[in-house]
């Protein structure tokens, strides 16, 4: 199926009037069932692709919610040299601005 096609001009209209009638709460699960047939309609080999993509894009998110949860400190001190660097974020977290405030005494 292609975006310049009939067929689209049938499908999208519907996918939006069936993801407003859903609850929010299942509106994602329509939103997929729709992702994946449009793939299939192009070519059923893609069902694999977006499959595999969904899986570790949703085990990825678990991650960062674990570490997010732990409060760990993915920070660094960036001085080459030994003179005073700054401080470098490699995970930005909502406790990141308290850490910089805790550690270099800004009052950010």
């Amino acid at each position: 199926m292609l975006f310049n096609s009939i067929d689209f001009l049938i499908f999208l209209p519907i996918v939006c009037l069936v993801y407003f009638i859903f609850p929010k709460k299942y509106r994602y699960l329509w939103l997929l069932v729709a992702s994946y047939y449009f793939y299939m309609c192009w070519n059923a080999k893609y069902a694999i692709l977006i499959a595999a993509s969904t899986v570790i894009t949703y085990l990825c998110s678990l991650r960062v919610n674990y570490l997010t949860k732990l409060q760990i400190d993915y920070s660094c001190d960036a001085s080459f040299g030994g003179g005073g660097g700054e401080r470098i974020y490699l995970l930005p977290t909502p406790l990141s601005q308290d850490k910089i405030t805790q550690k270099d005494g800004d009052s950010r």
